[in-house]
């Protein structure tokens, strides 16, 4: 499939994983900010010219507007670009990742609406709810991870317990109902119990920073060295690409319970994962029995690891969206 790619360039690890997986399975040509021949003042046209000029196809198949196309610096205005595309105008297939559910949802919702997409894309589970205020048709499109990094390295289970995310406990987060009615400060209450004195025979690895600065094979080595990977789902009960990287890495996932959010992804409390109360009433009795016993353990870790590369690499999601959008009539 020939692909033009609405996209910036850079930005988080995620979107440069998908773009790798996309380029990998597609003809792919990007545009966006930071990128040559851009030009904020284009409108789909004059990008449609530099297609054909840059890659020799007459046009695209279809034109997918990915992860990063958002104004991140902007309170209120949601699109990178100054012109208007004039996306409506075009006859070719439109598809639009929708990124970052939690702010801005309107302004997305009247771009896609406005835009006249074919189809679009969540990595949350109430599809319906996009479906119905954009009209267009909207499909689940999870996060994953790269099976290329994320993988057992063998490393020696030195550490008990690890976590990496952020800690959301700044005035941009806290008490503004960013997170969701299940948030709760819960990574905040996490750390507090960590710190009694039963825990301190543990081996805790702890760095709410190391997800920026850790990536790629050294931070997949961290997490298979430890026994056990914490995470927790992020704003609006999205979730993160930690999820399937811990999977992957032959760790066991310790998360918060959130029971339709893991279904229909496969995380299954003692199958794929194990899930510990919102209140954490079981958090220390679940997490102290998967330290020491390594044979359960283990019967869980394989069976993720399986779930992984069956179902939740980059590539897989790569393959969903080229099919749905293949299918899916203009």
């Amino acid at each position: 499939m020939k692909v033009l790619l609405l996209d910036p360039a850079g930005k988080g690890i995620y979107y440069q994983q998908f773009r790798i997986a996309l380029k990998e399975a597609c003809d792919v040509f990007q545009y966006g900010p930071g990128l040559p021949h851009y030009n904020p003042q284009h409108d789909i046209f004059k990008v449609l010219k530099i297609y054909e000029e840059q890659t020799g196809n007459l046009k695209p198949d279809l034109i997918l507007t990915g992860f990063g196309w958002e104004d991140d610096k902007h309170p209120t205005n949601f699109n990178i670009h100054q012109a208007d595309l004039r996306l409506n105008e075009t006859d070719i297939k439109k598809a639009f990742i929708i990124n970052k559910e939690y702010k801005k949802l309107k302004q997305k919702f009247d771009f896609v609406k406005a835009s006249k997409f074919d189809v679009g894309f969540t990595v949350l589970h109430n599809t319906e709810h996009f479906t119905a205020q954009t009209g267009t048709p909207f499909y689940r499109l999870p996060f994953a991870a790269n099976d290329n990094i994320f993988k057992d390295y063998g490393e020696s289970k030195v550490i008990d317990l690890g976590f990496s995310g952020n800690m959301f406990n700044s005035s941009t987060y806290k008490n503004t109902g960013l997170m969701g009615p299940l948030f709760n400060n819960i990574r905040e209450r996490i750390y507090e119990e960590l710190q009694e004195p039963e825990y301190s025979s543990c081996n805790i690895w702890w760095n709410s920073n190391a997800g920026k600065f850790l990536h790629g094979e050294k931070y997949a080595r961290l997490i298979n060295s430890s026994k056990i990977w914490l995470n927790t789902p992020s704003a609006v009960e999205i979730i993160n690409p930690r999820y399937y990287e811990i999977i992957g890495c032959n760790t066991l996932l310790f998360c918060r319970k959130a029971d339709r959010p893991y279904k229909d992804l496969g995380f299954l409390d003692g199958q794929t994962c194990v899930t510990f109360e919102q209140d954490l009433s079981n958090f220390k009795e679940k997490l102290f029995h998967y330290i020491n016993n390594e044979e359960d353990r283990n019967e869980i870790t394989q069976q993720a690891m399986l779930l992984f590369k069956e179902r939740h690499s980059w590539r897989h999601r790569v393959n969903f969206l080229m099919e749905t959008c293949l299918t899916q009539k203009k």
